[in-house]
């Protein structure tokens, strides 16, 4: 995860994953568009506790996928 803060909250919200989620969370974590300014970034538990990888993929990513 490229911001690495408030690690106890994030460990936290990991903790409370299932299985299923775990490994869809992790599987994310290469399809999921990050900004590339940090303020931009959420805070690990949030990104967990929201399912952000479940987020609609951009369209950035999109045509990174096609080539």
């Amino acid at each position: 995860y490229p911001r690495k803060i408030a690690k106890k909250p994030a460990s936290q919200a990991w903790s409370a994953l299932n299985k299923k989620d775990k490994q869809a969370a992790r599987a994310g974590l290469n399809t999921y568009e990050f900004s590339k300014e940090t303020r931009y970034i959420p805070h690990p538990a949030t990104w967990l506790r929201q399912r952000r990888w479940e987020d609609a993929v951009t369209k950035e990513t999109d045509l990174r996928l096609e080539i």
